[in-house]
Formats: C-alpha cells, sequence, structure tokens
C-alpha cells in the first residue's frame, strides 16, 4: 500500500477517493506524504461526531488559515484553492467516519458528497487524495489501495 501511494504522490496525483486497511501504519502514510511537500491531515474519526466537529477538527489538522469560514462552502474551497498551502497537493487520512455517519447522518452524506466531487473533478492544480481507514461500508466509490 505505501508503495502504491509513494508512487501516486509522486506523480502529482490523480486526485481520489481510496480505502486502506486497518493495519496500515498512519505515521508511515503521514511520513511518505511529507518527504513529499504533501501537506496531510490526519482525522481521528472516533471523536468526531458533527459537523461543527469535523470542521474544527479539519481546521486544525490541515492547519486553514485563519479566515477559514467553518461551513461546508469554506471547507470545499480549501480543498479546491491551493492559495493557502503552496504544495503539490493535499493528503487526507481519515480513521473511522463510521462515527460521524451514525450520530449526523446528514453531516456524513454531505461531507462524503463534497469529497466525491472534489476528487471527481480532477483538480490539476490540487489534487486531494483522501485515504479512509476503518471505514467499512460508507464509502462505495473508494478505491482499495
Amino acid at each position: 500500500m505505501i508503495s502504491a501511494l509513494v508512487k501516486m504522490l509522486e506523480a502529482g496525483g490523480p486526485s481520489g477517493l481510496f480505502r486502506i486497511g486497518e493495519e496500515t501504519d498512519s505515521a508511515r502514510i503521514l511520513a511518505a506524504a511529507a518527504n513529499r511537500g504533501w501537506p496531510a491531515c490526519h482525522l481521528r474519526g472516533d471523536e468526531i461526531g458533527d459537523k461543527a466537529t469535523f470542521l474544527a477538527q479539519m481546521a486544525t489538522a490541515c492547519g486553514f488559515p485563519d479566515y477559514f469560514g467553518k461551513n461546508w462552502d469554506a471547507f470545499e474551497e480549501m480543498l479546491v484553492d491551493p492559495s493557502w498551502r503552496p504544495a503539490p497537493g493535499l493528503l487526507l487520512l481519515y480513521d473511522n467516519p463510521v462515527t460521524l455517519a451514525r450520530r449526523d447522518p446528514a453531516a456524513w452524506r454531505t461531507l462524503y458528497t463534497i469529497l466525491s466531487q472534489v476528487t471527481s473533478a480532477q483538480h490539476a492544480d490540487a489534487p486531494l487524495l483522501v485515504l479512509f481507514r476503518k471505514a467499512r461500508r460508507l464509502v462505495p466509490d473508494a478505491v482499495w489501495l
């Protein structure tokens, strides 16, 4: 899995939604991204049960700028506009999104829709790699990496 991820990072994408096995070491994933100049955001889904918590955790994990509006539109803008992060792309590692899906299904649906749209639009100037771990059946479009 790590070697496939490294190839994707070095190639500059493409954007996409991916599933990874539970045994995959998050430290190795984050290091692989950092070593190639990609900012990497690690979300611990056990701690995320609603929209506000998700957006706050995302802002902290990714280092969103102070002007981040803490709403879905602002979140999407952070994903597609690379001006706040001079880097080749952005990697999001989301562990256990099941917590959000169970506690706030509307927020999960909105989040998944945004991630699906952003990654399928293939923003060449801001590729986004989303890795889901412990996602069960929540991410049917995600390819196993």
